[in-house]
């Protein structure tokens, strides 16, 4: 129609770019560059790009070279792994679906640990046919996605890693964007298996209509303190704190102050008393109280911004609890994105607490300590060695990967049993906090899009008497209960059920590519 215009060059570019065809693309790019499309920068970033991808990792086979009988290729919607030790954590912590990162790396130790070839790939909806660039006989494609964002490798057996915690899918009816992907359902159905992180998101997607649907949870690899002992001897004592706190020795607290009025003045006032965790513990005002031994310590790791962490009656209850128990303390770990930079308890104010209609009264406590800091990983696992306890209140959970890191460590949850913790939580290994079902608030409804739908709740008074039971528990009780939650993640979340699910989908293509199946 317009065999000089750049604009239609533009636009074949496009084509091919998304059906994979990079060189094409390429040739077209070039061409409306050559053609004069303004603006130029724009174009050149596209054809950068197009080469770029065209360098991808992945590995062409080589005529004279014994092909892999199996290759694993693995993408996420966070992009390529990142060092747990460097300072990639800050600008990728809190923003959406950060945890799919670390799910990629729970695969990738158990990948290790397998010697299962592997190789991490970003895009991989813009390669070509894989089986024509690969070493291997047999090309997995692991992609870590949330359920409205999901990516294929053409050629490749494609699963996707999806977490959920809810107990159906968003529905057409319920999906605003007029995107032909943005039927989540449809979506997920064109994967070769669905792995569900948990057996209750399993029942989910099962639920919504799909089909193909395994449990393959991300493998806990690392956290275990011993391949040979489980547990701990006892509940941390004053070296075990000490030595685990001074590796956090650049890590600051803050007081919760959490207010409906006055906020700004009491946040200052918060700030003022910020302290490192050594000087809290072991020279905080009431350090002369702590006669009767070391503190008992309880901690909660959550994304600030998350709706189903259900803070507010946890806050509630630990207020209550500590006015009897002056000697416990309740440490949240908060992520939060790296472009927030308000006052950590005015984050857990507005998407924590306040709730439209409701009259909140004000929770200041110097016994809930907050920081909205970025530990490495050696810091977490020495997060996890100072406390006692890990508190899980969570509304729902796709698998919790904190709590479960904790427990390998030998912390004893004081958790619900409910959604994904229903597989691991049990009464030999934890103190389970009741909890019950009812409708989605409407709060609830607003964050997450579904209609009709129920989720657990916990009442403070139930979270409250958890409490008084962790700090009641006696040395024995508390050994028992440490070794089995160590015990538990071993038994439960290592490198098997991978082995497993690949050795079946080995057996399964070879069975395809010979016919057997017909």
């Amino acid at each position: 129609m317009a065999p000089n215009d750049p604009e239609i060059f533009l636009q074949l570019g496009f084509l091919a770019k998304v059906t994979g065809d990079l060189p094409e693309a390429t040739r077209y790019l070039r061409r409306a560059r050559d053609l004069g499309y303004q603006p130029l920068d724009f174009v050149e970033q596209e054809i950068r790009f197009c080469n770029g991808r065209r360098a991808s990792a992945v590995r062409a086979s080589s005529p004279d070279k014994k092909r892999l009988p199996l290759r694993v290729y693995m993408s996420s919607i966070t992009g390529l792994p990142f060092d747990e030790n460097g300072g990639d954590l800050r600008k990728r912590f809190g923003a959406a679906h950060y945890s799919y990162a670390f799910f990629m790396r729970g695969f990738i130790a158990a990948l290790e640990a397998l010697e299962v070839p592997f190789t991490t790939i970003l895009n991989p909806e813009y390669i070509p046919d894989v089986n024509e660039l690969s070493d291997a006989e047999i090309n997995v494609h692991i992609g870590f996605y949330p359920p409205e964002d999901v990516r294929f490798l053409k050629g490749a057996y494609n699963v996707l890693s999806v977490a959920w915690e809810f107990e159906r899918l968003r529905n057409v009816a319920e999906t605003i964007s007029y995107h032909a992907f943005a039927d989540t359902v449809r979506m997920l159905g064109r994967a070769n298996e669905i792995w569900s992180i948990s057996s209750y998101g399993a029942e989910a997607f099962r639920r919504s209509g799909l089909q193909r649907v395994e449990t393959v949870a991300v493998p806990i690899i690392g956290a275990h303190k011993s391949s040979r002992q489980f547990g701990r001897p006892d509940r941390p004592g004053w070296g075990e704190i000490e030595r685990a706190a001074s590796v956090l020795g650049n890590i600051s607290w803050v007081p919760l102050a959490v207010t409906p009025h006055f906020r700004t003045e009491v946040n200052e006032e918060a700030e003022r008393r910020r302290s490192d965790l050594l000087s809290l513990l072991f020279t905080g005002d009431d350090a002369s109280e702590n006669e009767d031994g070391p503190p008992v310590i309880f901690l909660s790791v959550f994304n600030v911004h998350d709706y189903r962490k259900q803070i507010r009656p946890l806050i509630e209850a630990f207020v209550q609890y500590s006015q009897t128990n002056r000697n416990s303390y309740l440490l949240f770990k908060v992520t939060r994105v790296a472009w927030n930079d308000d006052p950590v308890s005015e984050q857990i104010y507005n998407d924590q607490m306040f709730n439209p209609g409701d009259i909140l009264p004000p929770f200041v406590s110097d016994r809930i300590w907050i920081t909205g800091d970025v530990l490495t990983r050696d810091q977490m696992l020495s997060l996890y060695d100072c406390a006692g306890f890990y508190v899980c209140t969570s509304h729902a959970e796709g698998q919790n990967f904190p709590m479960m890191e904790a427990m390998a460590r030998g912390v004893v949850p004081v958790s619900v049993d409910n959604s994904a913790m229903a597989s691991y939580i049990r009464s030999d290994n934890a103190i389970i906090i009741p909890s019950f079902i009812a409708p989605f608030t409407r709060r609830l409804t607003q964050r997450y899009g579904l209609y009709g739908v129920s989720t657990w709740y916990s009442a403070a008074e139930d979270i409250y008497t958890a409490l008084c039971l962790a700090s009641e528990m006696n040395a024995e009780n508390y050994v028992a209960h440490s070794a089995a939650a160590s015990r538990t993640i071993n038994d439960q979340f290592g490198v098997e059920t991978l082995r497993a699910a690949l050795d079946r989908i080995a057996t399964k293509t070879k069975a395809s590519d010979t016919g057997e199946n017909n």
